[in-house]
């Protein structure tokens, strides 16, 4: 299970000359590996925004850290009664809790998403592949039915995937469970969500955990929309879930690289440090997947 992501890619509409510092992951934040500040630019930045904004600050969500967004940040900490300084470190990510859950009180029964993603019934799943490449398939009809099995073929249809290569992750991720948690930084859910990547799709890990599988969906599709038409294999649907800066990088990239970070990312996970240098590059997580899902292999 994945507990650090590291630098997620920033789009190169984001970057720019004056804000040409790619921002790091919000769970490096999180875990203060890393601060969000002003000239930086990227996704994380642009969650941060969408955070603003459903904590009631509002902000343009460009992508940018720019004035705007952090006098947004300095009316956020003082509103939370935090150092006021602009800057998004692990004790301002922490006080985003407070602003889905001001109460602080988990959820006591299955959560439905307040802003689900758009959803007719899905299509019928064509039948289910014989031998290896459809076990994972056949796990999640038993565990959660056929209308389960239908939303995946159809989430995957839209992000330009394999259906087996969704089943294989969660099965690899959380034992197609919604309310696994890993005890080591949270994670939770069929994709194994960390409590900044929840917060940045407008829930917490504590509702996804009270969530349905198929409610949870509604998340699974939220997540890997932005990567639609670049998961080519069953490795990048992988490193779409665990490290999506490492999507399309060469074999010898080292995931951590950007920040810093590749001891931490490899002692965190030590499964995909199959080398045992302390560090993880591209090339070794395709050659996981590979042999941990061979018939699913590219």
């Amino acid at each position: 299970m994945p507990t650090i992501n590291g630098v997620r890619s920033s789009s190169p509409s984001y970057l720019s000359a004056e804000y040409n510092v790619p921002a790091p992951d919000l769970n490096a934040v999180e875990y203060g590996q890393a601060s969000l500040r002003r000239g930086m630019a990227g996704e994380s930045v642009a969650k941060l925004q969408r955070m603003l904004v459903n904590a009631g600050i509002q902000v343009d969500v460009d992508g940018r850290f720019g004035p705007q967004t952090e006098a947004a940040v300095r009316r956020f900490q003082e509103l939370r009664g935090l150092d006021v300084d602009g800057i998004v470190g692990p004790r301002t990510m922490d006080a985003f809790e407070s602003s889905f859950d001001p109460a602080r009180r988990r959820p006591t029964g299955p959560v439905t998403p307040e802003n689900p993603v758009p959803t007719v019934p899905a299509p019928r799943a064509p039948p289910t592949p014989d031998g290896a490449s459809g076990q994972y398939e056949r796990m999640a009809l038993q565990r959660h039915g056929q209308a389960f099995v239908d939303r995946v073929h159809q989430i995957a249809q839209r992000i330009g995937a394999r259906p087996e290569w969704m089943f294989a992750v969660m099965h690899n991720e959380s034992g197609m469970r919604p309310d696994a948690v890993n005890p080591n930084g949270g994670a939770t859910g069929l994709i194994q969500f960390m409590p900044a990547t929840a917060r940045g799709l407008g829930t917490t890990t504590a509702a996804l955990r009270n969530m349905s599988a198929m409610q949870q969906l509604d998340y699974v599709e939220r997540y890997y929309a932005p990567y639609a038409g670049r998961i080519r294999t069953g490795a990048d649907m992988y490193l779409a879930t665990f490290y999506p800066a490492a999507m399309g990088r060469p074999d010898d990239w080292v995931l951590g690289s950007q920040n810093g970070t590749a001891g931490v990312v490899a002692r965190a996970n030590p499964i995909f440090d199959t080398n045992r240098d302390q560090r993880i590059t591209a090339g070794e997580f395709r050659r996981y997947w590979n042999t941990r899902f061979p018939a699913l292999a590219s």
